[in-house]
């Protein structure tokens, strides 16, 4: 997009009630915040202009972004729950659009806080964002996805044969780990620029959820790490599940780096330190983390051998008493979140949608199919994707097969594809109807410029008839399994 663009997009950030999650405007913002999000994602990786960067602060819209995300956390604290049991097959696609939503900021917000521009714009909205990360890790080590560390493989039959229901519980988990592991990303840059924002940022931190202990269990216990049947060990990586082996184990991945980098700032910052308070508990509960300083550890990351010496020091020395402090504190309160959930009936609020964002309306899912499509048009972002891996266990390199419909999913087989149909099915359905019709134009545009040459030599005609006939790619050569030959699930594609 140009920075015309950009900024026509930004400036058009509004913001919007529980009530009105899901609703045709709503959607529409939904979309430009997906543009955005995939705009800023490739400036990042291709180091260009920050257009978005610059738009967000320009047109001070750091507070509206921050807003939308606890607005879409309310909607699915307090009324996912009460519409659970209403989804049907035409309404889960918009039910998954709204629960994706809270992950398209995320990872918007996780871009622009790298910038110490934004932090320093966010102004009292950074206090808000402060406790949002702050919940996400408390369920993080509350234990509120233990299901998906014991996780077990699912026979792909039984994948098929799920629920709408039971998908988007999954789904509802799925996004939600996701949405905490990209919030420790976010703490981290808010722990880089904690002296360009207000004094409420740090002391929020230090002192009412004392973020510093609850990084440790991260440490201790990491919820992003797995073993599966056969002594498999996985890592979440890049918003994935891959398989790590045990010589690569100790090696530290971007998110385990997010969090010794946090710890490191809390601890470093002489700003923190002159706030921060040490007790026997909070002793204790820091030392803890002398047992992972190893030669690895500190040779990834050199830097935290200050830390290391540090918490040595920590180790020999006792406590001073607590003191009183003759320093009147002002903390910011967070005023945002409480505006959004003050007052309301939520049991109306979900039975008004059930009528309106969430009727069962073919014409309404066929909207949002074709707004989608639009969305995702991602052709010009391609190269900087990077390459392909397998949608369901991760694994890339040469062999991979791509979706035949969409064109835009891979799999090492037709194993990883069927047991990952289900839930690539109605993205799939989106964006092969967008393929369909590119192919479609293609068509036309050949048979024209072949209509236009008949005159020509029979070379030049064969070779316009060939184009316009596109090329076969190669099926793959395993046996079809039972959902495949009923013509559920498309063939693969080899990779080109």
């Amino acid at each position: 997009m140009s920075q015309f663009e950009v900024n026509a997009l930004v400036r058009g950030l509004d913001r919007f009630s529980v009530s009105s999650v899901g609703s045709d405007r709503w959607m529409s913002q939904h979309d430009v915040l997906e543009k955005l999000n995939i705009q800023a994602h490739v400036e990042a990786m291709s180091r260009h202009d920050e257009t978005v960067v610059d738009a967000v602060v320009q047109h001070e819209k750091v507070e509206t972004i921050v807003h939308e995300l606890l607005v879409i956390e309310a909607w699915k604290e307090k009324i996912f729950p009460l519409l659970i049991d209403h989804f049907s097959p035409v309404t889960a696609l918009k039910a998954y659009i709204v629960l994706y939503h809270e992950a398209t900021l995320c990872n918007l917000l996780e871009v622009l806080l790298y910038h110490a521009s934004v932090c320093e714009a966010g102004g009292d909205a950074m206090v808000e964002l402060v406790d949002y990360c702050a919940r996400k890790i408390n369920a993080l080590n509350a234990g509120q996805f233990k299901a998906l560390q014991e996780d077990k493989p699912e026979d792909p039959k039984a994948s098929l044969n799920r629920s709408t229901q039971d998908n988007l519980r999954r789904q509802h988990l799925d996004v939600g780990f996701g949405v905490c592991v990209c919030s420790i990303s976010m703490l981290r840059f808010l722990t880089d620029h904690m002296n360009l924002m207000p004094l409420g940022v740090t002391s929020r931190m230090l002192h009412t959820h004392d973020i510093l202990l609850a990084l440790v269990p991260l440490v201790e216990n990491p919820p992003w790490t797995r073993r599966r049947q056969g002594g498999q060990t996985e890592k979440f990586i890049d918003q994935k599940w891959s398989r790590v082996t045990q010589q690569d184990l100790p090696l530290l991945t971007k998110l385990e780096g997010q969090v010794w980098l946090a710890i490191y700032n809390l601890l470093m910052d002489k700003n923190a330190r002159k706030q921060y308070q040490y007790n026997s508990h909070r002793k204790q509960v820091i030392v803890r983390l002398r047992r992972f300083f190893t030669d690895l550890l500190l040779d990834q990351l050199p830097l935290l051998r200050e830390l290391k010496r540090l918490i040595e020091e920590l180790s020999i020395m006792d406590p001073p008493p607590p003191t009183a402090s003759s320093v009147a504190i002002i903390e910011a309160v967070p005023e945002m979140r409480e505006e959004i959930i003050k007052d309301k009936n939520w049991k109306e609020i979900a039975q008004k949608q059930k009528s309106t964002v969430f009727a069962n309306d073919e014409s309404a899912r066929q909207r949002d199919i074709a707004r989608l499509a639009a969305t995702y048009n991602l052709d010009s972002f391609d190269e900087a994707l990077g390459a392909p891996s397998c949608g369901e266990c991760g694994k890339s390199g040469e062999g991979l097969k791509r979706c035949s419909r969409c064109k835009s999913e891979w799999y090492c087989g037709r194993t990883c594809q069927v047991a990952a149909w289900k839930k690539h099915q109605k993205i799939c359905d989106i964006l092969a109807k967008d393929v369909q019709r590119k192919e479609a134009e293609k068509k036309k545009q050949a048979a024209n410029k072949t209509a236009a040459t008949e005159t020509k030599p029979a070379t030049k005609s064969a070779s316009s008839s060939s184009r316009s006939s596109g090329t076969s790619s190669k099926p793959a050569s395993e046996p079809i399994p039972a959902a495949v030959a009923s013509g559920k699930i498309q063939l693969l594609d080899e990779m080109d």
